[in-house]
């Protein structure tokens, strides 16, 4: 599976165990990297009882003891080729969710944090400081020139957002 193939756009479906009738949040970051994919998943806040808030404190109470301690990705092949060893070699794909689980199909998909977000807030940047940004990613040549530009100006690192068809552009959240 190759990292800088992926084609998605954010939010990202954040189920359990690949299940589809597990949806308990979203994937709002992930920053693709030529070595895996960093990502920041949020599970959604429900007040209302009921099976809908039942699901997410699960979800929550299984990550927070450890026992859904992985992730793995579903996805839909776009370009891959065949390995003389057996298998597939994804070249490019189609991200459609990211859920925690107990297995991983890749060992080293290990979740690195959780926080919760009490009392937390939301700072978003301007539309300008979202262009500065983008410009300095798409124009740098140099990625340690533009990550030092970047912190001179106080913006964080952005996010690559790839949509099939190889149209890219660039979003820039802190959170």
């Amino acid at each position: 599976m190759e990292s800088q193939g992926a084609a998605y756009e954010l939010p990202i479906p954040f189920l359990l165990d690949h299940d589809h009738t597990l949806a308990v949040g979203e994937v709002e970051l992930a920053e693709v990297t030529a070595t895996g994919i960093r990502f920041r998943a949020r599970i959604k806040k429900i007040s209302e009882p009921g099976a809908a808030k039942d699901l997410v404190d699960k979800a929550w109470s299984l990550l927070k003891a450890g026992l859904r301690k992985y992730v793995s990705i579903g996805f839909r092949p776009i370009e891959y080729e065949m390995m003389a060893e057996g298998g597939a070699r994804f070249l490019s794909w189609e991200w459609l969710e990211l859920s925690a689980c107990a297995i991983p199909a890749q060992p080293d998909a290990k979740i690195t944090g959780l926080k919760s977000v009490r009392g937390g807030r939301t700072v978003r940047l301007t539309e300008q400081e979202c262009k500065v940004a983008a410009l300095l990613t798409v124009h740098s040549r140099n990625a340690k020139e533009a990550r030092q530009r970047r912190a001179r100006l106080g913006i964080p690192e952005p996010v690559r957002v790839v949509k099939i068809g190889n149209i890219r552009r660039h979003k820039v959240v802190q959170l």
